[in-house]
């Protein structure tokens, strides 16, 4: 298709870098939810930038990190997080951003991540050990 189309799609738009991601069923990357044992944090924005190659859609393949490390990222539900909050992988709205509450309904979410730093309204940015 179009790459311009392919490229302004809301799929893969929402795959940003930071983001947590993984594989569906269908074998096909999509933004992770509470619960998938398996994310990673999308080290590259899916659809690139302007003037440079989409690599993304060029090959169907997402770079993500996983198995644990330290990772500074701005994609959070909130800005008052502080060193030590256990964060979650959001649901819904929120599926692929890291949240401080916990979206289970039993209290039951996987914890995710634990923040290392920070954040405000004014810098979302926090660094976070998964």
């Amino acid at each position: 298709g179009d790459l311009g189309t392919v490229r302004a799609s809301a799929a893969i738009q929402a795959l940003k870098g930071g983001r947590l991601a993984t594989i569906g069923a269908d074998g096909y990357v999509k933004l992770a939810v509470n619960g998938d044992s398996k994310a990673g944090f999308i080290i590259n924005d899916a659809a690139g930038y302007e003037y440079e190659n989409a690599p993304a859609i060029a090959s169907g393949k997402l770079p993500l990190l996983v198995a644990g490390g330290l990772v500074e990222t701005d994609q959070v539900v909130e800005d008052n997080i502080k060193a030590g909050d256990k964060l979650y992988i959001g649901t819904g709205g929120n599926a692929g951003l890291l949240t401080k509450v916990d979206p289970t309904a039993d209290k039951t979410g996987i914890v995710f991540a634990i923040a290392r730093g920070t954040n405000s309204a004014s810098n979302k940015t926090v660094k976070v050990q998964f």
